[in-house]
């Protein structure tokens, strides 16, 4: 074959044909040319029921689905082949009985939409691995995306009615595709992941669904702690205007979330668009849910997965859960590679079996939450996830710390222990070597720079993850009129912190709207700190705060899960400006009081041994 023949077979599985198109993918041309069965073997060693044998052949078609509204759909399907004339069909030994399998074999369906900006092509890969092992695998890019007509509706109303609309279509060739009609699936990274378990809310023929990196509560990710993420917000729109197709109102509603206007109008729009709305629907309906987040994640946050998963289970919703290390999307990056394992894909495809083939996997029963513990040194191997039975896990146990203020002659504050009980795996005496400051709070002014960081927006937690470059800050030269650090004593015996941190500050503020940035870092003896978490909480005027008045902010601070060193000391640092967030006020005298001793306070979520 030439290369141009070559580029004809690619451009063909790409485009958006009107007709159904019967496509040779080129992998399966290589394949073919090493004398190798028509498609490429998967990595896996599935153990699937007696008589079939794997990996299937798979059909590729490619095609425009019509919708409710008359647009296309532009969906590319693979579809497990049987052969009833006794044909070896399959890549591997075939059942003594052809003429019968017709009748006895249906295959699950699989319903996968592009996340977002992405096309569906992100996807072949598990497309492909997953028809082998006898799935139909339906990827379509969602309305307004690439070669799919209409504009983005942004898992709107128009969204869900697509997804019944592509259901239909695979029901129609039921019997030529051996469609399993009772085990229908929804699954999607990002974009695609709040998709699928919306449709699977709002069409009764999905029994279950996998949301990879996707959101709970749209409210919740687009407003923080009440402050718009103005960072990925910023990627979405511009990324979303390059590839997709934005209506004017939409256009509108991210400008109003940006800046956070008309709030009550977005937050009605944003609560169609969240899973969590829906709970009750899918716990009457018994489907099951998969939620995988990942830590570094500033856009669907980890803590806020953690709610979604809480509020699901409590409407009775069966759930597994998992949090990975890496930024959004990142730990489901190695399984769209086709890589022999990837911990999120091998789970999901365990969780698929168990509920559409009915193969049994009791670890998804018996510990339904996995955390990925991060690890902080440069070298060493990746950690292997953490399974609980429960979250919140009972052997997490949360410690309260009061913050002492660092007065008029110190450059730190203190995190005291409340009692010494709860020493950070320090004894007694290391607790009262911490002096005691008579002065009741501090002071902090606002600046654009205080020293204190999250990092760049985006790029510095890709590179935390990708190269394990941490984001740093040597504490030391903070600037003590924008900013107060908070020091812990040091920890004597190696401890992990696994859960969400939250910080309590009572303040008095000389304005009625501010923001306050709170940041954990772990401390070496150099007084470097390593960021471990941080998060923003921002009042505005709306909220009804009196200047000069004493107000309580609570701050859940993104979720973690990191192994920590003896030696190591903590710090909470607190300033008043992110660049990744809009901020509520940036008047230059802007003021606000942090009061301290038994008032304001530290929640760490401590692993008992």
């Amino acid at each position: 074959m030439s290369m141009k023949g070559l580029v004809l077979i690619c451009h063909a599985h790409f485009a958006l044909a009107l007709p159904v198109v019967h496509v040779i993918h080129p992998f399966t041309w290589l394949a073919s040319k090493s004398g190798l069965p028509g498609t490429i073997r998967s990595t896996l060693q599935p153990n699937p029921p007696a008589p079939i044998a794997l990996p299937y052949k798979v059909e590729w078609i490619s095609l425009g689905i019509p919708s409710f509204d008359g647009i296309l759909l532009r969906a590319r399907i693979g579809v497990p082949q049987l052969d009833t004339s006794g044909k070896d069909i399959m890549a591997g030994p075939l059942s003594r009985a052809p003429d019968k399998l017709a009748q006895v074999v249906r295959f699950p369906v699989v319903l996968m939409a592009n996340s977002w900006s992405m096309p569906n092509v992100e996807y072949f890969g598990k497309q492909l691995q997953w028809a082998e092992r006898g799935y139909i695998v339906v990827e379509y890019d969602a309305r307004g995306w690439w070669g799919s007509g209409g504009d983005v509706d942004l898992a709107g109303p128009d969204d869900m009615r697509d997804i019944s609309a592509l259901i239909d279509y695979v029901l129609k060739r039921q019997d030529d595709w051996h469609v399993n009609v009772s085990a229908i699936a929804t699954c999607g990274i990002s974009y695609g992941g709040g998709l699928a378990v919306l449709g699977a809310a709002h069409d009764a023929r999905v029994v279950a669904a996998a949301s990879l990196s996707g959101w709970g509560n749209l409210t919740d990710a687009l407003y923080p702690n009440e402050t718009p993420n103005k960072a990925w917000e910023k990627l979405l729109v511009e990324a979303g205007r390059f590839t997709g197709r934005f209506t004017d109102e939409l256009t509108r509603v991210w400008a109003q979330i940006t800046n956070r206007q008309n709030v009550s109008k977005v937050v009605s729009w944003a609560d169609r668009r969240s899973p969590v709305t829906y709970a009750r629907v899918l716990a009457s309906r018994h489907v099951p849910v998969f939620i995988s987040n990942n830590f570094e994640d500033r856009l669907f946050r980890p803590e806020m997965a953690a709610t979604y998963r809480q509020a699901l289970e409590g409407a009775g919703v069966n759930t597994f859960f998992m949090l990975n290390q890496g930024i959004h999307a990142w730990a489901e990056m190695g399984g769209l590679a086709d890589m022999p394992h990837n911990a999120v894909f091998d789970k999901v495809l365990a969780w698929l079996d168990c509920h559409l083939k009915g193969i049994a996997s009791p670890g998804l029963r018996a510990t339904p939450v996995a955390l990925q513990p991060r690890q902080l040194s440069l070298t060493g191997p990746v950690r292997k996830h953490i399974f609980f039975d429960a979250w919140p896990a009972p052997a997490i146990a949360s410690t309260r710390y009061s913050l002492a203020p660092r007065g008029a002659l110190r450059h730190f504050g203190a995190i005291r222990p409340e009692s010494a009980e709860q020493a950070l795996g320090s004894s007694k005496a290391n607790i009262t070597s911490i002096d005691f400051v008579a002065a009741d709070a501090d002071d902090i002014y606002f600046s654009r720079y205080s020293g204190l960081s999250a990092g760049i927006p985006i790029v510095s937690e890709l590179l935390q993850v990708a190269i394990r470059a941490p984001i740093a800050v040597n504490l030391l030269l903070t600037d003590a009129r924008h900013s107060i650090v908070y020091m812990s004593a040091p920890i004597l015996a190696q401890r992990m912190l696994c859960g969400t941190p939250n910080v309590t500050l009572f303040v008095t503020p000389n304005r009625g709207s501010f923001q306050l940035l709170s940041y954990l870092y772990a401390v070496d003896a150099t007084g470097m700190g390593t960021l471990l978490t941080h998060a923003p909480r921002s009042v505005w005027e709306d909220e009804g705060v009196v200047p000069g008045a004493m107000t309580s902010l609570h701050i859940s601070m993104r979720t973690l899960c990191t192994q920590l060193s003896p030696g190591v000391e903590l710090a909470l640092g607190i300033d008043t400006y992110s660049p990744a967030y809009t901020p509520s006020n940036t008047d230059a005298h802007l003021a606000v009081r942090i009061h301290g001793n038994g008032l304001s306070t530290l929640d760490l979520p401590w692993l008992q041994a």
